[in-house]
């Protein structure tokens, strides 16, 4: 399992990170499930039951 070290970071460091969302390709649930074995909180911005992910129809240029 490749597990990016950033993820293990914010387990250890006291530090907010807001963020619009996930890039669609990766694996969401055991995303956040290895960010709450670490202890990091994850809340959406409003009451979901859905998490946010990145998408577009065409690619966006550089």
């Amino acid at each position: 399992m490749d597990i990016s070290s950033d993820l293990t970071e914010l387990g250890r460091t006291p530090v907010a990170v807001i963020s619009a969302g996930v890039k669609s390709i990766l694996d969401i649930f055991r995303t956040l499930e290895y960010l709450e074995t670490q202890g990091v909180c994850v809340a959406p911005y409003r009451m979901t039951n859905k998490f946010s992910t990145f998408f577009s129809w065409k690619p966006v240029a550089a």
